[in-house]
């Protein structure tokens, strides 16, 4: 690696220029004016860290993003579950029949009624519910990745 230390490339850059090396840290402190970008020296601490162009949206010196997350409720998508009822549960007449409510809403039992004196029976479903799915674990959501130095021209 230090063959490419005495490039003249690595010598005409200006101070505070910030490349990635390859090399060793051994080999980084044979080649002088060049060192870890690690929060020491004047630099900034980019161990662990992607580097994102400054702008609009990010200001130099600005650090940002956490390294797990956690999905919630807001972040997915609208959707609908189906429910498949296949047991036949029926009542009699003068007692409780479902009254007509919005998609997706629950029926009370005082919601529920059936005229005196309708001899049918009809089928019966009380407090239908969906059981939650999946345990909210936070993941990673780095790309591939080859990790290596950052270093930062001191002079």
């Amino acid at each position: 690696m230090t063959k490419h230390a005495n490039n003249d490339f690595m010598t005409k850059l200006p101070g505070g220029a910030i490349i990635m090396w390859s090399g060793t840290l051994v080999d980084l402190k044979k080649i002088g004016d060049w060192v870890l970008c690690d929060g020491k020296n004047n630099t900034p601490n980019l161990i662990n860290r992607f580097i994102v162009g400054a702008g609009d949206e990010y200001s130099v010196g600005i650090k940002g993003g956490i390294k797990n997350v956690k999905l919630t409720e807001d972040h997915l998508p609208t959707h609908t579950h189906d429910i498949d009822v296949s047991n036949n549960v029926e009542l009699m007449s003068g007692l409780t029949l479902v009254k007509k409510r919005k998609r997706g809403g629950k029926a009370k039992k005082d919601d529920l009624y059936l005229p005196m004196g309708d001899q049918k029976n009809y089928p019966l479903i009380d407090n239908l519910s969906i059981e939650h799915t999946g345990k909210g674990a936070a993941f990673d959501n780095r790309p591939p990745y080859f990790p290596l130095y950052y270093i930062m021209k001191i002079k």
